[in-house]
């Protein structure tokens, strides 16, 4: 390889250890002291399943019919350990009270629209139709009642197996159009982004798509204010005024202060005032305005640097996002290359490296335009004000612009690195191999500074407020100073590939089964044996 080629893939001056290498040290350090977040699959076959297990651990204890133990359990969210601590704490009867339950035998549904609430299948907790009783109707008492109609039985059975993930906190559907039939419960914190086995993965907290390091909050206004017309009438506001006459917004286009609506009405560009239309380049007949309008002027510059601001967040994160695009569709066609490859070589070869840092990327790119949309609101918005002094506000913008600099930097180094060009694979392989890998695991340290810092000295630091994000959980444990020479025997390769630890964040994984743990898995011991890695 010549020099020149050499240096599309140089270090530009950064050290072995700014690049990431492995340390045993650094692992044993990030693994002790993390907190557990892991979440669980559930197929919709199994759903009845886990449903029946909470129900018997209730009768079990308490003693009481199924029916009065579904109703106990959706009021409390289907949260074991929430109803039984109120038990611990009051008596049986106090504890039916709060649950709206009765140990008499209800009559039946209140009226003609609690049989309209069972055809639309919300019927769960339907109130007795006894006077003054409202208590929740029996289950087997509407079974009862409704047996005769098979269709409607069945819909009230249904609606009763769906309370279990629509009624429970730590239960959501996963929501994949076409809806897969899957649902995941969370073990923890709610604020994760669980991962489907469809392949959807979904902000946990408000079912949106994955908008990490944005909180909810952020995203949910950043989501508003890119669909609704606030920024237009801010554009409006800072580059138009209204006309005298009709009120429309009108556009200077010209150096003449005198400008002309289409309703025929001229005014002063400067002040706004009707005039007639006779003017000259030094003045405007019968008119002048040297009045100073602090307020209005006041009221413009504040509208221009908003639109300003907000442009600057706005094109960033929108250049990210279809980068992120972009670099998923050429995803396919390398991937078609490195299978090709491992087909055709006489030598065994492993071109996971090359997979796991396109995964890397997406996800990192991802987080990056979401960088900046939550940039928008933690810096200079109105969201924490009064609780960030304007000369914190500048320290911690300095800070997390430092850190978001650099994982952009690297998200663009590795992005050059992986977009060669399946067809300039082979002739770089061994020294490709090592700078990707590199860079590989110093976006995953520079991802792992950012978060630390959003999540300890941004929002943590607040004291009123209570804002949370989905935890950064990638962990890469490449090791490039074991990479294998390229005329390594394959014996040697296998061995080194089985040596070789390579779970890198949004690496592929196996379909798992269902109800099988997935997510996080954080051990503080510092056993390497205990070590539980993951993938998400």
């Amino acid at each position: 390889m010549s020099g020149s080629e050499s240096g599309d893939y140089s270090h530009d001056g950064q050290s072995d250890d700014d690049l990431g290498y492995y340390s045993e040290d650094e692992e044993e350090q990030e693994v002790q002291g993390e907190s557990e977040a892991a979440w669980y699959i559930i197929d919709a076959s199994e759903i009845a399943t886990v449903q029946e297990k909470a129900l018997q651990d209730v009768v079990s204890i308490m003693g009481c019919s199924r029916g009065i133990a579904r109703t106990l359990l959706m009021h409390f969210r289907w949260s074991t350990e929430t109803l039984f601590g109120v038990l611990a704490e009051r008596d049986r009867d106090e504890l039916y009270k709060l649950a709206s339950v009765t140990s008499l035998s209800p009559d039946g549904p209140s009226s003609s629209g609690s049989w309209e609430e069972i055809k639309d299948g919300r019927s769960r907790k339907l109130p007795c139709m006894g006077v003054k009783c409202g208590a929740s109707c029996d289950e087997d008492k509407v079974r009862q009642l409704i047996g005769h109609d098979p269709e409607l039985l069945a819909r009230y059975d249904r609606s009763l197996l769906e309370s279990y993930v629509e009624d429970n906190a730590l239960v959501r559907w996963c929501p994949s159009v076409p809806h897969c039939g899957r649902a995941i419960r969370v073990e923890g914190d709610v604020h994760c982004e669980p991962e489907c086995t469809c392949g959807l993965r979904f902000c946990f907290s408000c079912g949106e798509d994955p908008h990490s390091p944005c909180t909810c909050e952020m995203w949910q206004q950043w989501k508003e204010k890119c669909h609704d017309d606030s920024e237009t009438k801010n554009w409006l506001t800072a580059n138009t005024k209204p006309c005298p006459k009709c009120g429309k917004p009108v556009e200077k286009n010209g150096g003449c202060n005198l400008v002309m609506c289409t309703c025929r009405q001229a005014f002063c560009w400067l002040c706004g005032a009707a005039t007639g239309t006779s003017h000259t380049w030094t003045e405007i007949s019968g008119h002048s305005c040297g009045r100073y309008k602090d307020e209005a002027d006041r009221r413009i510059d504040e509208a221009q640097r908003n639109v300003k601001r907000y442009m600057h967040y706005y094109t960033r994160w929108e250049a990210h996002m279809k980068s992120s695009k972009a670099e998923l569709q050429t995803r396919a066609g390398i991937q078609e290359k490195i299978a090709a490859l491992e087909d055709n070589t006489s030598l065994l070869k492993d071109y996971s490296w090359l997979s796991q840092a396109q995964e890397q990327l997406f996800h990192a790119r991802r987080v990056l335009g979401y960088s900046y949309a939550y940039a928008f609101y933690m810096f200079g918005s109105v969201m924490f004000r009064e609780e960030i002094t304007p000369e914190q506000n500048t320290i911690n913008q300095n800070l997390f612009e430092d850190q978001q600099q650099q994982l952009e930097a690297e998200v663009e180094r590795l992005s050059g690195l992986v977009e060669m060009g399946p067809e300039r694979i082979e002739k770089v392989e061994d020294q490709l191999r090592l700078q990707v890998i590199n860079s590989t695991i110093n976006i995953d340290k520079r991802l792992v500074n950012l978060y630390q810092l959003i999540e300890n000295d941004l929002l943590g630091s607040l004291q009123f407020s209570v804002s949370y994000i989905a935890p950064y959980g990638g962990k890469t444990t490449l090791r490039p100073e074991r990479a294998a020479p390229q005329h390594a025997s394959p014996a040697r390769n296998a061995a080194m590939a089985d040596e070789e630890l390579v779970d890198l964040t949004g690496s592929p994984t196996p379909e798992p089964a269902a109800g099988k743990s997935q997510g996080r898995k954080r051990v503080g011991s510092g056993d390497p044996s205990k070590r539980v890695r993951f993938t998400m």
